[in-house]
């Protein structure tokens, strides 16, 4: 028996009214009707069709909490490496990282930082599925830098495509659109941390909130290292707060929708890692509290 939550069940069929009033396009509306069943109807559709925000997915377990200043500074620094990792695993795979995913020194790296934070039934799983991948020595950069983890990137995010999966808090939020107000809350934690966003970025992509994440950690680690307890506790308070009320809060959804859509190896083994991590985590600081 796993300990993995059961995100497989199907959700009530959504009817030709509500999905009228979640998509502007018929064609859209016809497609959830016909073939959204197969895909669980996904928690972003699910979630815009109701006037509830659905529950992130869940598993209580025990979790390790930091009892030391040293542990605590391991944990900071398994964050800045985890979730960095996530950050950039979330986003358009450039030429570099496709590059370093396919070393399998890389993948035995992060598994120490994951399961530091997380050594669940779905982070060994993502482990194990991105091991394979490097064995087999697959190349991920094609001529003229065409690669299949950009082709299935492209296919499960840009709306152009059904299904898709948005990588924004704001849809996963019921907002029915992106730059809502869990967006420019978002944009208001980055902000105070002294960061900006590019003109071009949405501030609650997941790959950002993630990278927001591993650099408050980062700060977090060199303030333990240097021995400024009030300022680590200050940062990590802030991640906490961050975390809590942002990416915890939607970051599994997105987790289960990318496990039911990827095709490719690395994408489902990123999708088992996020979803242990941001299980775990959730269960750390609830218990915390």
């Amino acid at each position: 028996m796993t300990d993995r939550a059961d995100n497989g069940s199907r959700a009530p069929s959504p009817s030709f009214g509500e999905l009228a009033r979640l998509f502007v396009n018929r064609r859209d509306v016809k497609f959830w009707q016909s073939e959204g069943a197969e895909h669980g109807y996904l928690y972003w559709v699910r979630a815009m069709i109701s006037e509830d925000a659905e529950p992130v997915p869940y598993v209580s377990r025990p979790v390790t909490q930091p009892q030391s200043e040293a542990e605590r500074l391991r944990f900071a620094e398994a964050r800045t490496r985890a979730y960095g990792f996530l950050g950039r695993a979330f986003e358009y795979p450039d030429d570099p990282f496709l590059a370093e995913i396919g070393d399998p020194a890389t993948a035995r790296s992060l598994a120490g930082a994951f399961r530091q934070l997380a050594d669940n039934d779905d982070v060994r799983a993502g482990v194990e599925i991105w091991e394979a991948m490097t064995a087999r020595e697959e190349g991920l950069v094609g001529e003229y830098g065409l690669s299949p983890l950009r082709e299935e990137y492209t296919r499960m995010v840009y709306d152009s495509n059904l299904p898709c999966i948005p990588p924004y808090e704001s849809v996963y939020a019921n907002e029915r659109q992106v730059m809502g107000k869990h967006a420019l809350a978002v944009e208001a934690f980055y902000r105070r941390a002294g960061l900006g966003v590019a003109d071009n970025e949405m501030p609650d992509h997941i790959a950002l909130e993630c990278e927001f994440v591993a650099h408050l950690a980062g700060l977090e680690a060199a303030a333990w290292q240097a021995g400024q307890r009030d300022e680590a506790e200050r940062l990590w308070q802030t991640e906490r707060q961050f975390l809590t009320s942002h990416l915890l809060s939607w970051g599994g959804k997105f987790c289960a929708d990318l496990q039911r859509l990827a095709r490719e190896d690395f994408y489902r083994a990123i999708a088992r890692l996020g979803a242990g991590l941001f299980n775990d985590e959730l269960v750390r600081l609830k218990s915390d509290a």
